[in-house]
């Protein structure tokens, strides 16, 4: 059979043969620091402290949280700080 098409592989098209662009792969640590800084946050914003201080105290801890959502460097440095890897991998760089 001379016209069978020939599959060289699922990562290729098979006319061109040019390699399709990769998913891009969640990070299950990233993943899992970020649902624990939020469950952090609603934690933090939902306890009625007693003294100004604590409720300052809480305050303060929510706000950086929320910085640690966006700055993946802080939350690896408050989740993962006894980890050997350098980081959360692919989520270090930065998409703009």
């Amino acid at each position: 059979m001379a016209t069978a098409l020939q599959i060289t592989g699922t990562n290729c098209c098979p006319t061109c043969h040019r390699k399709f662009t990769a998913p891009r792969t969640v990070d299950k640590k990233l993943a899992q620091d970020m649902a624990r800084a939020e469950q952090a946050i609603f934690i933090l914003e939902t306890y009625h402290a007693d003294s100004p201080a604590m409720h300052e105290a809480c305050e303060l801890e929510a706000q950086r949280m929320r910085r640690a959502l966006t700055d993946h460097k802080l939350l690896w440095s408050i989740y993962r700080r006894s980890d050997k890897a350098s980081g959360y991998g692919i989520s270090l760089v930065r998409s703009r």
